[in-house]
């Protein structure tokens, strides 16, 4: 009997992983996140205050999780964008059918 190929499950990295994150984003943004990680660090040395920190890897968290579960997908999102800001006419996909697309796959998940 035939067992079913094995699913590549990413890496999410943990909220709160500098290093996980930074291995996870898009190699375009790792500069981008040291530059302001450190910042944040400075800041947060100085002032005693670990929300600048925390800010800086809520935003990149966000980036590395979507960028690792779909590069590809990532790719296409920011290219699609940037098609939009350039004035393209890029087909569109209403909110209530993408919002039905997601309970679906979130149903299927379970």
């Amino acid at each position: 009997m035939a067992r079913p190929a094995a699913t590549h499950k990413p890496k999410i990295p943990s909220k709160t992983d500098p290093k996980g994150i930074r291995a996870g984003l898009p190699p375009e943004e790792v500069a981008s996140f040291d530059e302001r990680f450190r910042a944040a660090m400075a800041e947060a040395t100085e002032n005693l205050d670990l929300v600048p920190v925390m800010d800086v890897l809520e935003h990149y968290h966000r980036l590395a999780w979507t960028y690792t579960a779909d590069p590809a997908g990532y790719r296409r999102m920011f290219d699609t964008a940037a098609r939009v800001l350039a004035g393209e006419d890029v087909p569109r996909v209403p909110g209530d059918v993408i919002k039905a697309d997601l309970a679906a796959r979130t149903a299927a998940s379970r």
